[in-house]
């Protein structure tokens, strides 16, 4: 992903998997950074991504407390497709 001079970038994480029209829309926009992932990453690895994260989009990756503990600057979690079976709510809530 292109890097931009903009002191308030964010970074979001997608996988790879998202479609291109989803990339492209994070692309545009100057205040976005996108940082992929490869579904069924070690954990160890996702860990590692979600370090300087502002964001998430989910596929099936599971993504609970370990995760949110990892992940201190997380403030948006979204999936992509249909329901949150793979995502503790209640962890997200908290």
């Amino acid at each position: 992903m292109a890097q931009s001079a903009n002191p308030n970038r964010k970074k979001i994480m997608a996988p790879t998997t998202m479609s291109k029209a989803g990339w492209a829309l994070i692309e545009q926009r100057d205040d976005l950074e996108g940082v992929e992932f490869q579904p069924g990453v070690s954990k160890p690895e996702f860990h590692k991504l979600l370090e300087d994260v502002s964001g998430i989009c989910l596929g099936v990756q599971p993504f609970s407390d370990p995760e949110l503990d990892a992940a201190p600057q997380l403030q948006v979690v979204s999936r992509i497709g249909v329901g949150y079976d793979a995502v503790d709510v209640p962890a997200l809530t908290r």
